[in-house]
């Protein structure tokens, strides 16, 4: 299948599937990634502000600002573009473009080369670190401009082996899904899957 035809089947997939197991499974991915080491560490973060049936981030968004840390989302400026804009408070995001919550234009800009790690949304990753995402090129084109790590989180019913890639592409450093924490550098490396505290007995 082509990217299209990926798109499709993922997100049937996702609207067929039953609620409550998404939000279960969203809410483990929630909790690895809290637990992770580098978020831990991170100094300033950029996440997106999740909507429907999309992994929900609120949770990571309140316990980033709790601790302190500059916590910055997209906003979209135009066709495949976008910019980073600091919060003090999830109460400073409204419905923006494709009605997805956004900071608002009077809020600070958040240089991309002080962004320490970036949680991105995805419809499916492969173990390769490439990311499907809703088509519009606006992530690929704005990690170009940092050397962050790059967090994709995505359920595994959503994970592939292989998915179709493009040159442009940015591909992910870490996937986090409700079972396993996947390191790609270090897939990459040494040709074999890392796996942080996988869980014995997935559920379903």
């Amino acid at each position: 299948m082509d990217k299209k035809q990926w798109r499709a089947f993922c997100k049937q997939r996702l609207e067929d599937a039953d609620e409550e197991q998404l939000a279960a499974a969203g809410r483990r991915i929630v909790s690895r990634l809290l637990a992770l080491p580098a978020y831990k560490q991170a100094e300033s973060i950029f996440c997106y502000a999740s909507k429907g049936r999309e992994i929900d981030t609120f949770p990571i968004l309140e316990d980033a600002l709790a601790n302190g840390k500059i916590v910055a989302l997209p906003r979209i400026t135009g066709r495949g573009r976008m910019e980073a804009r600091w919060i003090a408070s999830t109460e400073q995001l409204s419905p923006g473009a494709f009605g997805v919550p956004e900071p608002g234009a009077d809020q600070p800009q958040l240089a991309a080369d002080r962004i320490r790690l970036a949680v991105i949304p995805c419809l499916s990753c492969d173990l390769q670190g490439r990311r499907l995402g809703y088509g519009g090129g606006y992530y690929d084109r704005y990690l170009k401009k940092t050397d962050c790590l790059k967090v994709a989180l995505c359920r595994e019913m959503s994970l592939a082996f292989h998915l179709p890639g493009e040159e442009h592409d940015v591909l992910m450093d870490v996937i986090i899904t409700e079972r396993r924490t996947i390191s790609i550098k270090k897939l990459n490396d040494e040709g074999e899957n890392y796996e942080q505290n996988p869980d014995e007995n997935p559920p379903g």
